[in-house]
């Protein structure tokens, strides 16, 4: 794998299949193109690795992805971070919301709070451990407000917890 091959394999995997449909090909080419970035880093890998998430765990390489990223610069992860969390395609709001507890930010705050508002259980969960790390830069009033109105009593209950380890306003 090179730096080429590499982005020309992402920009033509925006985002991967689901699972149900992704080739043992397709994601071991997936894993060598994350193997070559996690190696050489380069910034026009970012976005689009962000925005390679499919539906599903990718049979294990997507929770690698964040070596990867580790690697590169924090202030593009995680303005990459912050528009990929906007994406329509649920994998990569899903597995960006998971990478971005690795990548606390205030920038990250309002796409994470924003992911509270799915309809998806593990959604929101991945964006509530986000959020936590978040917590210096957190309104405590969103996250009050997420738990008053959520249904979910687990949630809930995650959110107030949360609350409760901001600091006093």
């Amino acid at each position: 794998m090179d730096t080429t091959n590499g982005i020309r394999f992402l920009e033509m995997h925006q985002p991967l299949p689901p699972d149900t449909q992704l080739s043992e090909q397709t994601i071991k080419t997936f894993d060598e193109v994350r193997r070559h970035f996690t190696m050489n880093p380069e910034p026009k890998s970012v976005a689009l690795m962000l925005n390679a998430f499919g539906e599903g765990d990718g049979f294990g390489v997507y929770q690698l992805v964040e070596d990867m990223l580790l690697r590169q610069d924090r202030d593009l992860v995680i303005s990459s971070l912050e528009a990929a969390l906007q994406s329509q395609h649920y994998g990569v709001r899903y597995w960006c919301a998971n990478i971005s507890a690795v990548f606390p930010s205030e920038k990250l705050v309002a796409p994470l709070l924003r992911l509270l508002n799915e309809t998806d259980r593990d959604m929101k969960i991945v964006a509530l451990i986000a959020i936590e790390q978040c917590g210096r830069w957190l309104p405590a009033d969103a996250l009050r407000s997420f738990s008053e109105n959520e249904q979910d009593d687990e949630l809930s209950e995650m959110a107030d917890q949360i609350t409760r380890k901001l600091p006093r306003e």
